[in-house]
């Protein structure tokens, strides 16, 4: 039984569930994504986040930032890396 997400025949997610072995859609993928479903693309390898971009101010972007600064520092002192997320989430702020 594996997870699978669900996709149209250009890469867009649909759904989502489970499926026996040899029993897959034509269009899944086993990665699932993390970002928001309804922007989300795959291109055969990766997640892209199709989101509209939003426009901040630079004091919402600080206050924005300010929330994951920790695994910016934990990073710097111990050499942890930061979830791919967290980075993704965080570069979207400030293109912002």
């Amino acid at each position: 039984m594996r997870h699978l997400a669900i996709l149209d025949k250009d890469g867009n997610y649909l759904s989502a569930g489970y499926f026996e072995e040899g029993n897959e859609p034509e269009f899944c993928t086993d990665i699932l994504p993390t970002i928001p479903v309804e922007f989300a693309q795959f291109n055969g390898t990766n997640w892209i986040d199709n989101s509209p971009p939003i426009q901040l101010t630079d004091a919402e972007k600080y206050e924005l930032l300010k929330v994951t600064d920790w695994y910016v520092v934990r990073m710097a002192e111990t050499g942890t890396p930061i979830p791919n997320e967290i980075l993704i989430e965080r570069q979207r702020i400030r293109n912002s």
